[in-house]
């Protein structure tokens, strides 16, 4: 999604009652590689100042010569408060995730509803539909320039060649509030009922496009209270925004994704372990909100398993897949990281050119969901801002001569995750070498990796 920008157009007709329009226009993301001039790298402040003012010139403009329908208020103090309450809206809509701020959009296209359900049956009530109308309008721009501001930031940058349908699953609701905009009139009583229709065919479009980055909102909400998670390294603004990358990590606890996700500026396509995919509670939301890809739970393999496959496919969409090559959580204190799995070097192999995020989790071990003193969640306190360290490397593509031999990818990607602590100020692992004889131990030869 490149651009989300949303504009609600208020008017009040001679007998005061409300009648307006939001624009929402969310462009998917392409995964075009060509990079933007070096003037794109535009700075947030500046972006959110000056499309915030903007924004509310133009809104001005178009609600000034028609505010005078509002009785009990100023003319020249009505929309004026209905802005400034927007234009906050839109300031605090900047403290979001770029990516989950898309989940307010359906709360915000319900209270615009709701304004507007109130101006239509209420006349003689301005203030109410005035607030949420302008608060609803701030949320719109910020998010958008929240959205946009990530979308153009840094090298990795992208610009849109080429828009189509499939890319572009609101361009329909656009359309929509459009044909709104010029049929929907106080001179056309007749074709209210096709604007609220129009306008909760929005509220039900939004939900269902918008669904998971509403519910990664909540469920950060209730990490916050736990944990406090931040990034930090190289690597953490310069994680690609479009394209394929895959991003590898130690496993230290069950919350790892959730804590990798947290970090990084776009959704994620995690890989699960068939023993908590299949789990009735969590299957319908791995398989339809989040596309998980299901690990079978089978330690020995003679064939290309259909999760690695599964992950081709998604780099071939462009999607950004988190995996933790170890396969097991971390069990002991002085066995810090276990080898890597074949399956990391099988997806490579296929898609060689891929950039590779190493990241390392610091505070993960110990924590309430970490093996560390017991299985998870026993003899363990309750979490409360617990601090959690993402430590995260530059994205960088394997070379052709590291990809030829299986074991050698499997190491040099250990390594890669070890070197991501220095990030954290935590002393590098000592290097993994090539093992000799046993192909398949847990681990090789390393000053610090007994087998376990």
């Amino acid at each position: 999604m490149i651009v989300v920008a949303v504009a609600a157009l208020v008017s009040v007709d001679s007998d005061s009652r409300l009648n307006g329009v939001v624009l929402v226009e969310s462009l998917r993301m392409t995964h075009d590689t060509t990079p933007l001039p070096s003037n794109a790298k535009w700075d947030a402040p500046a972006l959110g100042a000056v499309g915030s003012i903007a924004m509310l010139v133009w809104t001005l403009s178009v609600m000034g010569p028609i505010v005078h329908g509002w009785e009990h208020l100023a003319p020249e103090s009505r929309y004026p408060w209905g802005l400034m309450c927007g234009f906050l809206a839109s300031m605090l809509s900047w403290l979001l995730h770029p990516y989950r701020s898309l989940g307010l959009i359906p709360l915000v296209v319900l209270v615009y509803l709701v304004g507007m359900i109130s101006a239509e049956f209420r006349p003689q009530d301005t203030a109410f539909p005035l607030f949420t109308i302008g608060f609803s309008y701030g949320m719109f721009v910020g998010i958008g320039l929240r959205y946009l501001r990530n979308q153009l930031r840094g090298k990795e940058a992208r610009k849109v060649k080429e828009i189509t349908w499939r890319d572009t699953p609101i361009q329909l609701v656009m359309l929509a509030l459009l044909a709104m905009l010029a049929f929907a009139s106080p001179s056309r009583p007749m074709l209210r009922p096709l604007y609220y229709t129009l306008l909760a065919f929005l509220l039900l479009y939004s939900w269902i496009r918008l669904f998971r980055p509403f519910f990664e909102l909540c469920v950060e909400a209730l990490m916050n209270k736990g944990y406090r998670i931040r990034a930090a390294g190289s690597g953490a603004s310069r994680v690609p925004i479009h394209g394929p990358v895959i991003v590898i990590s130690n496993h230290a606890c069950w919350w790892d994704p959730l804590f990798l996700a947290g970090v990084l500026p776009r959704p994620i396509t995690p890989m699960m372990t068939s023993v908590y995919y299949d789990k009735w509670f969590l299957k319908p939301l791995m398989k339809y909100v989040f596309q998980t890809i299901r690990v079978a739970d089978v330690r020995i393999r003679r064939e290309t398993p259909p999760e690695i496959r599964d992950a081709i496919a998604a780099l071939d969409e462009g999607k950004c897949i988190v995996l933790f090559p170890e396969g097991y959580l971390r069990r002991k204190e002085e066995l810090p990281l276990r080898r890597f799995g074949r399956g990391v070097w099988e997806i490579l192999k296929e898609r060689p050119n891929t950039p590779v995020v190493a990241c390392w989790i610091e505070g993960a071990w110990g924590s309430h969901s970490s093996y560390w003193n017991g299985p998870p969640t026993v003899n363990k306190p309750k979490e409360f801002r617990r601090p959690i360290t993402v430590a995260m490397s530059t994205p960088v593509a394997v070379s052709p001569e590291i990809l030829v031999d299986q074991m050698k990818t499997r190491i040099h990607l250990m390594n890669a995750v070890s070197a991501a602590r220095k990030h954290v100020g935590l002393p590098e692992l000592p290097p993994f070498v090539i093992p000799k004889g046993d192909d398949e131990a847990d681990h090789p030869k390393s000053g610090e990796a007994p087998t376990e």
